[in-house]
């Protein structure tokens, strides 16, 4: 049988999603855990994140014998982890997503900009990598915080390092530095992408649902509380201790 599960997993422990020899990665991962325990063999994933990219709704269907609950495989792995599966006709190609939705957080915060101009078909070729230019942006969202900005990117699909390019572009329109994105998009010179470690695929969407378990929701839950008081440890000492390198110290000036 085939099962679909959702999987997301922390991009800083990665190099990708896709298997690549020689280094680790998502994919490689969950296939050789899965082969070490005689229970399945990946198939496919719906979307290929980048190295440092997390995520949080990624899809990857298993061939197995059984159903696999998901607190068992969850029990397989520290830093991937699973939340929602279903069943799946043969043949299912979970590259073959309605929607897929990814979220940008820009650590400092923006000038509003209007982000009309970066939805619908057409070409964006200062923002693909060779690759085909041609895309369509469902949506692009912004929100404001007095310390970051979160950016939306909902399509049926998008281009290789498309968002992290398109982030650079709506920071530079931010900033004053472009004032016609439309006419940049057809610039052959391909933008920057921004960095990895700040995009984090959020969902990817079919026409059937996932059965969730609340006790794995609530377990998982804690597990990212845990890892949020780990990095707020971590702010803080930057905040609290290198930061304060300018001022005086026991070193005589």
């Amino acid at each position: 049988m085939l099962l679909a599960y959702k999987v997301g997993y922390f991009g800083e422990n990665f190099h990708g999603s896709q298997i690549q020899p020689g280094v680790r990665t998502v994919q490689g991962e969950i296939s050789r855990t899965l082969r070490e325990e005689g229970i399945g063999e990946v198939v496919g994933m719906a979307s290929r994140t980048d190295a440092g990219v997390s995520a949080l709704g990624n899809v990857v269907v298993l061939k197995t014998r059984r159903e696999i609950p998901l607190s068992w495989l969850n029990s397989l792995f520290d830093d991937i982890f699973f939340h929602g599966w279903a069943r799946v006709p043969s043949g299912f190609n979970p590259r073959r997503a309605k929607l897929r939705w990814y979220r940008y957080i820009y650590p400092e915060p923006l000038e509003p900009v209007d982000l009309r101009v970066f939805t619908g078909r057409k070409e964006y070729r200062s923002l693909v990598y060779h690759d085909n230019p041609l895309a369509e942006i469902s949506s692009v969202e912004m929100r404001i915080t007095d310390k970051y900005t979160v950016l939306d990117f909902y399509a049926p699909y998008f281009r290789r390092q498309m968002v992290r390019r398109m982030v650079t572009l709506i920071a530079m329109v931010s900033r004053g530095e472009v004032e016609d994105p439309e006419e940049y998009f057809q610039d052959k010179r391909p933008i920057s992408p921004a960095p990895p470690e700040y995009l984090i695929l959020m969902d990817v969407k079919y026409d059937f649902p996932f059965y969730r378990d609340d006790a794995v929701l609530e377990s998982l839950k804690e597990k990212f509380r845990e890892r949020e008081r780990r990095y707020l440890g971590l702010w803080a000492l930057f905040h609290e201790g290198f930061s304060t390198i300018d001022e005086p110290h026991f070193i005589k000036r």
